[in-house]
This record gives structure tokens, C-alpha cells and sequence, in this order.
């Protein structure tokens, strides 16, 4: 996936070829697109909060949580949210790590609604991020010892100097 969807686009050369726009020459204002995998076994599986973006000033995010291997582990009681420092809830309540299979767009605490397909409209959380300074998982209770997620930040900046990295 690119980040030539989002919303704030200019062209360098200010034409189009055959009415098509050639990604190339497409710019997000400085923005872009930063991506980290979350590896439970490798990066941290023990209840706490982990930064998997970090924020300076203020951006619009658009954010997707892919499932690349069944998270297992902790038993029926290991939680997770993703959100903000602060706001640990922002993007997702409280979801059992067990239910979250590799393949599957992790969207909702609900399990039932995470996506075995890619519906844009559903499967990114498009969000105007200020006053935070990172986009975190929690692990709320237990542990879940395997299993990655990779995630997916669009961004473009709102404030002078604003950034998205990975943490």
C-alpha cells in the first residue's frame, strides 16, 4: 500500500498524464508513511504500555493493525488496547489476544468485526492527533508471549516541526 490516498496532495508538476495521476509525483505535505511490526516474543510481552509510534505536534493519522501471526499466550485473560499516552483506549478497547488471527485487520474489541477483507472505510482509523506524543499497545492483563501485528501509519503534519516515527 502507498499513501497517495490521503486527503492533502499536490502535484510537482501540476499535470496530469491521460487522466491518471503518477504516484511519483505525488506529495502528502511532508507526511508519509511509517510502518513497525510488533513482535510479542521479540518486543515485548509483559503487561505494560509500549510506544509503536512516536508523535511531535500535531498530525492527522491514518492508522491499520494487520495480524501477521496468531498472537497466543497469556491464557483467556491476555488484553490489549492501541491508542495514545493517555488515552490507551483511543483506537481500540480491550480485546482478547487470543482472538486475534493472523490475516485478520485488527479493528474492534468485538472480534466478530475484525476483517478477514480489506474494506478501506472500515479497517483504517483516521484520526487528528494533538496534545499526544505516541501511539502505544497496552498490555492490559496476562501476557501474550507470540504472535506479531504490523502496523501501518498514513500521516501528514498539521503543525510546523510535527513528525511520526517509529518507536
Amino acid at each position: 500500500m502507498r499513501h497517495e490516498y490521503l486527503s492533502v496532495h499536490t502535484l510537482e508538476n501540476n499535470t496530469l498524464n491521460s487522466n491518471t495521476i503518477n504516484v511519483d509525483e505525488i506529495n502528502v505535505g511532508g507526511g508519509g508513511l511509517v510502518e513497525k511490526t510488533w513482535d510479542f516474543a521479540v518486543d515485548g510481552h509483559i503487561s505494560g504500555s509500549h510506544d509503536i509510534f512516536t508523535i511531535t505536534g500535531d498530525v492527522r493519522v491514518k492508522l491499520l493493525a494487520i495480524c501477521e501471526t496468531n498472537l497466543a499466550g497469556g491464557g483467556v485473560g491476555a488484553q490489549l488496547t492501541l491508542g495514545l499516552n493517555g488515552a490507551t483506549t483511543y483506537f481500540i478497547g480491550q480485546t482478547t489476544c487470543t482472538g486475534i488471527d493472523a490475516g485478520e485487520i485488527w479493528t474492534s474489541s468485538t472480534l466478530a468485526n475484525n476483517l478477514k477483507v480489506n474494506t478501506i472505510a472500515l479497517a483504517v482509523f483516521d484520526r487528528i492527533v494533538s496534545g499526544y506524543t505516541s501511539i502505544k499497545i497496552d498490555i492490559v492483563s496476562a501476557s501474550t508471549s507470540t504472535g506479531k501485528i504490523h502496523f501501518y501509519c498514513w500521516w501528514e503534519p498539521l503543525s510546523a516541526d510535527s513528525a511520526v516515527a517509529a518507536a
